[in-house]
């Protein structure tokens, strides 16, 4: 598994309050020192070369830094879950999964709707909309698998 980070310098944030205070070369450095302590799910280890994977790339506008490494074992990546389905009748919205022990989650800002976003919803019963169109996400989680691929779904409620 080979990876790869682009670091690219904007002069105007990274000096203001709020930047890193670093030029992209030296971020750079810290990122490949960093990964070298790093492990990759449940203890591959990365491995990056501070002074061969730092690769300056030629841009316009800013300078821009690769840090390039890899991961010396084969990953074997983990079953997916069931993408939830939909099911409208009238104003209310139900969804359900075939993956067993799923749990759903939903959200109606367009954002993604998993566990870690604060404003997902868990599923427990039917959704009641307000008449109007709303962009309805969802996606299902269970232990020991992938999160499903989300759904997107415009969903009209009549008045």
């Amino acid at each position: 598994l080979k990876w790869k980070l682009r670091i690219v310098e904007n002069q105007l944030f990274n000096e203001s309050t709020g930047g890193t205070g670093l030029a992209s070369s030296r971020l750079a450095l810290h990122v490949a020192q960093f990964m070298q302590t790093r492990s990759f799910r449940g203890g591959n280890p990365l491995r990056c070369d501070p002074a061969k994977a730092i690769e300056e790339i030629s841009h316009p506008s800013y300078l821009v830094h690769e840090v390039n490494g890899e991961c010396a074992l084969t990953v074997a990546m983990r079953a997916k879950c069931a993408r939830p389905a939909l099911a409208q009748d009238g104003s209310g919205v139900a969804l359900s999964c075939t993956t067993a022990g799923a749990r759903l989650y939903y959200t109606l800002d367009e954002s993604y709707p998993g566990s870690g976003n604060a404003a997902a919803m868990p599923y427990t019963e039917a959704i009641t909309l307000a008449p109007g169109v709303h962009t309805l996400r969802t996606a299902a989680e269970a232990d020991d698998l992938q999160a499903s691929d989300d759904v997107y779904a415009q969903i009209t409620v009549s008045a």
